[in-house]
């Protein structure tokens, strides 16, 4: 079969089912697996996995977030209903919407107990454990681990840094601390405790995005004194917040590069609008740090420059 009739059969598969189309969809509009392997080999078609397929047309128009969540529909369409399956760690991370460095394309799940001797999937992550009631709750029509929940398994898998992104916005989220607690005192002993841990300890809900999160470790790390975070300042046209600020020296450190590893880009308009901003604060006096995604690994770069505008912001106080 021709890569063009497999694709005018292709037109007749349900495209309103909701999520990726399975192999018998696609058989029963017409298609052979010979026509469907045809479709992947001529890039009309995306493979999920075994049995799931999307339009590669629609695939490169979804977001980073939104084709890990087709790979989560299409785990839903493809397996057998057996036993109660909760998603658990980053696929419940990405039903809540919160942050991730990383957008999964393995899907967890955590069942009571194991329902099946088969293999499971390259793209199936299990964990047997039985969770609490007060730890589940529905999400999208899904049963699926609470914020709490979803915090403390990410960070027993997870490394420092990508499992304090999740922690921060699970916080900023209203994750409640006393559950977060209460979790993480009933699982002593287990693997990944120290980091999980060492998370909980360091989660700040006033991290509004990864990148301040990851700006915030980079700091502790340096030697230099730890800013405030999301410091309110005005100015004659109004109230601001700085991301992170030393008052006292009004040096103000902000970070601006968010928009490289996720899909919001910044209107012409609201980039004049933070110019703007800027403008009206370093009339007050303020001294600014920007930081974008690839200073983060440059930290002795990142010190000098915040010493530098310490040296800077202390001249202009002895000599204003």
């Amino acid at each position: 079969m021709t890569l063009q009739t497999a694709e005018s059969l292709l037109e007749r598969a349900p495209s309103a089912t909701g999520g990726p189309w399975t192999t018998v969809e696609l058989l029963n509009a017409g298609l052979t697996d010979r026509s469907i392997q045809t479709l992947v080999r001529g890039r009309k078609l995306v493979r999920l996995r075994r049995g799931s397929y999307i339009e590669t047309k629609a695939w490169k128009e979804l977001t980073a977030e939104e084709r890990s969540l087709q790979h989560v529909l299409a785990y839903e369409r493809n397996s057998p209903k057996s036993g109660f399956t909760v998603y658990s760690h980053t696929t419940a991370a990405l039903l809540h919407g919160l942050f991730l460095l990383d957008t999964p394309n393995t899907v967890h799940i955590s069942r009571r107990a194991r329902t099946s001797t088969k293999k499971v999937p390259a793209d199936v992550r299990r964990h047997v454990r039985t969770l609490p009631q007060k730890d589940i709750i529905t999400l999208r029509s899904r049963p699926v681990t609470t914020l709490e929940r979803t915090l403390v398994d990410c960070a027993a898998i997870m490394d420092y840094q990508h499992a304090m992104v999740i922690g921060d916005h699970a916080a900023r989220l209203g994750a409640s601390p006393d559950r977060v607690r209460q979790i993480v005192e009933s699982m002593s002993g287990h693997r990944g405790i120290r980091n999980i841990r060492r998370v909980v300890e360091g989660i700040n809900p006033l991290s509004e995005s990864p990148g301040e999160t990851i700006t915030r470790i980079l700091l502790k790390a340096l030697d230099v004194p730890m800013p405030e975070l999301q410091v309110p300042v005005r100015t004659r046209n109004g109230r601001h917040r700085l991301d992170f600020a030393w008052s006292e020296l009004k040096v103000a450190l902000e970070f601006d590069g968010d928009s490289k590893y996720f899909d919001y880009r910044p209107t012409k308009e609201a980039l004049v609008a933070e110019r703007k901003r800027e403008r009206e604060l370093m009339e007050e006096g303020w001294i600014f740090v920007r930081l974008e995604w690839k200073d983060l690994f440059h930290p002795r770069e990142v010190e000098a420059r915040i010493k530098s505008a310490f040296a800077r912001a202390a001249r202009l106080q002895a000599h204003p």
